[in-house]
């Protein structure tokens, strides 16, 4: 295991991913650097001290640090989307395939390594991030928590997405457009009672019903991410649950299909 997380971290340096990083997080503190400043602006303008404009902007301080950490998930699936096929070119394979451990524990610890060390760099940005908003805003929140484990949950849903189709093509470019098109799946799903109603057919209503609960539920899940920093009732739970169960599904069906590959 400490082999894959070495390899990893290695992959992260090599292939410059963790300058990018660098460079999108620079940007983010500037610009909370920047938005600041108009506050500072906007409160001599309307008379407010500091602490009353923080506590009116509270909660998009808070949006803006999900933003932020969301942003650096997709970074870092991007980034991911290439390993496993890299992983299983030949002779690379051989190497791989060749240590003492089953095919399906060779391939949950790369998952694993792989969420370690990336998720790792999220979290370290979005401390930076966190650390600048209370910097330059003087504000903190301990509800910003619920948004870091949120964030590395949506970065394990992803991967699975990612690792599952690098297995099963082997390539980088098919690994990119499966999570493209799990995304565009769910930004159309979000009109998905429009067109049941407007289509009116039982056919395209359990086809959009079906197809919403096995896909996972992002924006929903932000939502949830949300309520809870802001300690809000939640509306309903499935979100989490069934996008749980469809990175649990799935990255078993992938070890299956590892395990069965001719490499």
């Amino acid at each position: 295991m400490r082999g894959l997380i070495r390899d990893s971290v290695v992959e992260l340096f090599d292939r410059k991913v963790i300058y990018v990083f660098g460079v999108v997080t620079l940007i983010a503190v500037g610009i909370i650097g920047l938005l600041r400043s108009a506050e500072v602006r906007l409160e001599g303008q309307i008379g407010m001290d500091a602490d009353s404009m923080t506590e009116m902007f509270s909660d998009q301080l808070l949006s803006g640090q999900s933003l932020f950490m969301s942003i650096l998930v997709f970074l870092a699936v991007m980034a991911v989307a290439g390993l496993i096929p890299n992983m299983l070119v030949k002779g690379r394979a051989d190497f791989y395939l060749s240590k003492p451990i089953s095919r399906s524990a060779l391939l949950l610890r790369k998952l694993i390594s792989i969420w370690i060390v990336y998720g790792g760099v999220v979290i370290a940005c979005g401390l930076i991030g966190v650390v600048a908003f209370a910097l330059f805003n003087s504000f903190f929140s301990w509800g910003v928590l619920w948004i870091f484990l949120f964030k590395m949950l949506g970065l394990l849903i992803w991967l699975s997405i990612v690792v599952f189709a690098g297995v099963l093509s082997g390539s980088t470019s098919v690994s990119i457009m499966s999570a493209f098109s799990v995304y565009v799946l769910q930004r159309i799903l979000e009109w998905r009672e429009m067109m049941i109603e407007f289509l009116d057919s039982q056919a395209v209503t359990f086809s959009l019903n079906l197809v919403y609960y096995i896909l996972p539920k992002n924006d929903e899940l932000s939502d949830i991410t949300m309520r809870l920093v802001e300690q809000k009732p939640i509306l309903s739970w499935m979100p989490l649950w069934s996008s749980i169960l469809f990175a649990v599904g799935l990255i078993y069906i992938t070890t299956l299909l590892f395990k069965h590959r001719d490499y």
